[in-house]
């Protein structure tokens, strides 16, 4: 009230719950993306660990043909 956003005690506990709620849905935005970035880079080494898989099954045929 004193900074005039509210003019009852009910409008400033009403802006006091809005703030509150603007707060909380901010950290669970960068919780989420937070989240979405661990996700981003444990898909990148999983890729990364299945070409390495690729390639050296690869590498095998071909030694494997190689014997032949």
């Amino acid at each position: 009230m004193r900074d005039h956003r509210a003019f009852s005690v009910q409008q400033a506990i009403d802006l006091l719950e809005e703030e509150l709620h603007r707060a909380r849905m901010e950290n669970f935005q960068a919780a989420q993306l937070a989240e979405n970035e661990r996700t981003r880079r444990m898909v990148q080494v999983g890729n990364l660990i299945n070409a390495i898989g690729h390639f050296q099954t690869h590498q095998d045929l071909r030694d494997i043909h190689d014997r032949m």
